[in-house]
């Protein structure tokens, strides 16, 4: 759109010393503005009259000003065919992507107020003639177009048929024939709140966290408090190493699994865990932050009233799982014997970086010696004046020896340092089921919204997570 000059601000000093003719001549148009003493702005056409001016505004209401309470007047140009022109094509390209109709006949209206007595104006008025019918019908823009309520249903059912059958592939892990099927469903309806969420967990299982988290973040929006919306994207955050994002994020899920005394169920599990894997895992700096003692207070609250849950299946939580009481007693005991078996390998540990530092020790104080003796043993020819090495003492060929030996020895204690952590992991592995295993698990196609639960082909095994590993 091409740039409009200014209005044009006249003091009214100015505007007495002009005469009636000409003030009559100059402001016919309506849009003139008139600024008054006390800020207050009055639009219309401007006639003059003995006191002052009358000012029509565009209800066609008359008011009356004098001279003492104007303070300026700011004449607009007149509007030209090709402004009008111009502004018109504006406005049709940018109407192309709206999707609300009163914000179009608002903007139409603006458009006639300004340029109501141009050639454009019957092609402006007949246009919003059609949008103001799309509101009187209650149309919506839907799959590129303007739908009544009625098509709008027949084509969400098809969007949403659409994101069931994805729903189905991505289940089988067949994400390459799902993705297609979800932006189907996207194209006739780009509001399905399930097709969005099946796109943000394909799109994290591809690794890409950050179109997944625009997905997510428009489920968040349509569907509020959707408690694995809410835990999938503190997964995003907490692998983008945004922990206190991840953490409220991960607060927001355990609240929207419902009332402490009655949170459970799979959703509520997964959150649960997550949440125990994720606090386990927080970085030092993070331990003490009041986002992390709100987080610890709400899963303590819900923890319990799942404790009370998994009792009755025989289940009792083990770090971020639960396993049966049996087994529960077993890992255990295990556990005990690991822990014994790793204090055996740290006192061997202490002792092996005892000796290492002793050899460091040797090993520097060997060096400066031979320092020393390659520095002594520079000498001047008292006749030529040049410097030469004079041979080195016998002792200079132990240390060399000496030092050779430490360099060796010190090899070897780094090949017992390495061997012992890697009995000690190997020890830590010896556990069937380990308390946390680093891993924040991402609710997958079942914790889509708006859609039924899907039929499991096979029941779950009782410690068995509810959602999928995050890749």
């Amino acid at each position: 759109m091409s740039r409009r000059p200014a209005p044009i601000a006249i003091p009214i000093l100015l505007l007495a010393a002009i005469t009636v003719t000409v003030a009559i001549s100059v402001f016919p148009a309506r849009g003139d503005v008139v600024v008054l003493k006390d800020g207050t702005r009055v639009e219309g056409s401007l006639d003059r009259n003995e006191d002052g001016y009358d000012v029509t505004t565009a209800d066609g209401k008359v008011r009356k000003l004098t001279t003492a309470q104007i303070k300026s007047i700011e004449v607009k140009p007149q509007a030209t065919p090709d402004d009008a022109k111009r502004r018109l094509d504006s406005l049709r390209r940018a109407a192309e992507n709206v999707t609300d109709a009163k914000v179009a006949i608002a903007r139409y209206n603006d458009f006639l107020r300004q340029f109501g007595k141009t050639p454009q104006a019957a092609e402006a008025r007949a246009e919003l003639a059609q949008w103001q019918d799309r509101l009187d019908r209650h149309m919506t823009r839907a799959g590129g177009k303007w739908v009544t309520p009625e098509e709008l249903g027949s084509l969400q059912e098809q969007s949403q048929g659409q994101a069931v059958k994805a729903r189905g592939l991505i289940v089988q892990g067949r994400l390459r024939e799902a993705t297609p099927l979800i932006q189907q469903a996207l194209d006739v309806d780009p509001r399905n709140a399930s097709a969005l969420y099946l796109r943000g967990v394909v799109l994290f299982r591809q690794d890409q966290l950050g179109p997944a988290r625009k997905a997510f973040d428009q489920v968040a929006q349509l569907v509020p408090d959707h408690a694995p919306t809410l835990n999938n994207l503190a997964i995003i955050l907490w692998k983008q190493k945004n922990e206190p994002a991840a953490l409220k994020s991960y607060d927001a899920a355990l609240l929207a699994t419902g009332p402490a005394a009655a949170a459970s169920g799979p959703v509520a599990e997964a959150v649960l865990n997550n949440v125990a894997e994720a606090l386990h895992a927080l970085p030092k700096e993070h331990r003490d932050s009041p986002a992390t003692r709100k987080l610890v207070q709400h899963f303590q609250e819900r923890e319990e009233a799942m404790a009370k849950t998994m009792k009755r299946r025989g289940l009792y939580r083990w770090g971020a799982n639960w396993v049966a009481g049996e087994q529960l007693d077993k890992l255990q005991a295990k556990e005990k014997e690991i822990d014994e078996k790793i204090k055996v390998l740290e006192a061997e540990f202490a002792d092996v970086q005892k000796r290492i530092d002793a050899i460091d020790r040797d090993i520097a104080d060997t060096e400066r010696s031979m320092r020393r003796m390659d520095a002594s043993a520079n000498v001047r020819d008292p006749v030529t004046g040049r410097i030469g090495r004079a041979v080195p003492p016998r002792m200079y060929y132990g240390l060399q020896k000496d030092l050779q030996d430490l360099q060796k020895e010190r090899a070897q204690q780094d090949a017992k340092v390495a061997e012992l952590r890697r009995d000690a992991k190997a020890a830590k592995q010896e556990l069937p089921v380990q308390r946390y295993t680093g891993a924040q698990r991402l609710i997958d196609a079942e914790g889509a919204p708006l859609m039924e639960a899907p039929v499991a082909a096979t029941p779950a095994a009782p410690a068995a997570p509810v959602a999928a590993p995050a890749e």
